[in-house]
């Protein structure tokens, strides 16, 4: 069983602290971010996609983003 760990506003403005968000037009469809760790360790945070965007790929799209920057900035874990 996992555990979530989201952070507040001030935890996101943290500068080892990367957001995106993912816009359908002027809506908000999801936010996601990256925590650096360390050299070549990241973690998820406060990923999150709007109710009514569920089921149309933008958490999926989100998470392969951030991965994808992650390992452009040499994490591997």
């Amino acid at each position: 069983m996992g555990s979530a760990h989201a952070l507040d506003l001030s935890g996101l403005e943290s500068p080892d602290i990367t957001l995106w968000a993912i816009w359908d037009g002027d809506t908000l469809a999801g936010v996601g971010a990256l925590k650096r760790l360390s050299a070549d360790h990241g973690e998820v945070k406060s990923m999150h996609t709007a109710e009514a965007m569920r089921g149309r790929g933008a958490g999926r799209a989100m998470l392969a983003h951030i991965i994808a920057v992650a390992r452009d900035a040499g994490m591997s874990r």
